[in-house]
């Protein structure tokens, strides 16, 4: 069973208290004071749900109560109806500019009463409702955002364990691989049959690719663990990349490929930077280029995106950005958000055409962001696609 709401009757009248507490004691609880000290005092011990105040009363009038009301924090929220014989719009108007909610005119109509008092009461019920909610709603964030705390925390303790386990089992694998590699190479300098000799020829290319994997997942947890440490050396970006397509000619060829370089915005250009992981990075991309590329061209573009000049004296700084585009098979919408993810492929399936680890384009994408640039790509399933990445470096003095 509900509780009914109380209400506080104000009049200096007792005619008028009585007349209005036998129109209200059906659906609420009623108390009186019989003047405006009384009513405070009243307030403070025992804070109703509404207020009925006359307006006319001696010593502490209705408006000097409605004042005291709404300059008490505690009490501010209390939804105040003015009793009052004046009904003209000034009066009115003071009374709301003051904070009144509502008002009864004098004599006192029962069926305005109730309906008044009732409305007043039922938006009362829903504040009250609405600030529980609330409070319950920030209690209920901020319990989420500390739960979300914790599993982030709980996540990224993970993300490092990870990282530590690849390039601790990096490294253990180094070893017996390169031991491997010295092991063939002696095998291939003794007399062999022709059968013994292709087997052994064939074991080649094979660890070639555990030892590429190898460093690739050595390379990604050096970039995620920041410990990696760029260098800082003049050298010929135009050559770099120059040097990344010659190497890649006997691929193309194989593939019967047309391999374009596009670099006269390089010509001439000696900046500082790391040569080494911007060769990594192109190679990455070539190679993924001439591998999903049946038929066709690969073209390598290098341009200058952005040059800003720094202060008087100093080396101009550059943005470089490096396109690599292909007549390949090209990337599914779908699949393009991912494709930057470690060990993530466009094709995961056990049954997939293409190998591949799923490192390569994460790794480009971590030395560009690392050498102060970005990475990303645009595809058309089935026409090609461009993958590029930008790097930040220096231009070396004349």
């Amino acid at each position: 069973m509900s509780t009914k709401p109380l209400i506080l009757i104000v009049d200096d009248a007792p005619s008028n208290v009585q007349v209005l507490a036998h129109i209200l004691s059906d659906r609420c609880k009623v108390s009186f004071a019989l003047s405006g000290e009384q009513a405070l005092d009243f307030v403070a011990r025992s804070p109703p749900e509404l207020v009925l105040l006359d307006v006319q009363m001696p010593g502490m009038d209705g408006y000097d109560v409605l004042r005291h009301l709404k300059g008490d924090p505690v009490t501010r929220d209390i939804p105040v109806i003015f009793v009052t014989a004046m009904n003209d719009s000034a009066s009115e108007s003071a009374a709301l500019a003051a904070g009144a909610m509502d008002f009864i005119h004098k004599p006192i109509n029962p069926d305005v009463v109730r309906a008044r008092v009732d409305v007043q009461l039922a938006l009362r019920a829903k504040e009250v409702a609405l600030r529980l909610y609330n409070d319950n709603l920030e209690e209920l964030v901020a319990e989420r955002t500390q739960a979300l705390r914790k599993a982030q925390l709980a996540a990224e303790a993970a993300s490092v364990a990870k990282t530590h386990f690849l390039g601790n089992m990096s490294h253990e694998l180094r070893t017996p691989l390169h031991q491997l590699s010295a092991m063939i190479h002696l095998l291939q300098r003794t007399e062999l049959s022709d059968k013994q000799k292709s087997l052994a020829d064939k074991m080649v290319p094979i660890h070639k690719r555990l030892i590429d994997l190898v460093d690739g997942i050595l390379k990604v947890t050096e970039l995620e663990a920041r410990t990696i440490v760029l260098r800082a050396e003049p050298f010929d970006a135009r050559s770099v990349v120059e040097e990344v397509v010659a190497d890649s000619q006997g691929r193309v060829v194989a593939k019967q490929l047309q391999l374009i370089a596009d670099t006269d915005a390089l010509r001439g250009l000696t900046v500082i930077g790391d040569a080494a992981n911007l060769r990594l990075a192109l190679q990455c991309y070539l190679g993924n280029a001439i591998t999903f590329t049946e038929k066709g061209s690969v073209c390598v573009v290098a341009m200058r995106e952005v040059e800003a000049g720094d202060a008087v004296g100093e080396a101009a700084e550059l943005t470089l950005r490096f396109e690599v585009r292909d007549t390949g098979i090209g990337i599914p919408a779908e699949a393009v958000p991912r494709l930057f993810s470690i060990f993530e492929q466009v094709d995961n399936s056990p049954t997939r055409r293409f190998g591949g680890t799923g490192i390569g384009l994460v790794t480009v994408k971590k030395l560009a962001e690392a050498m102060g640039g970005s990475a990303g790509c645009s595809s058309e399933e089935g026409r090609g696609s461009t993958f590029w990445f930008t790097i930040r470096v220096r231009q070396a003095p004349a």
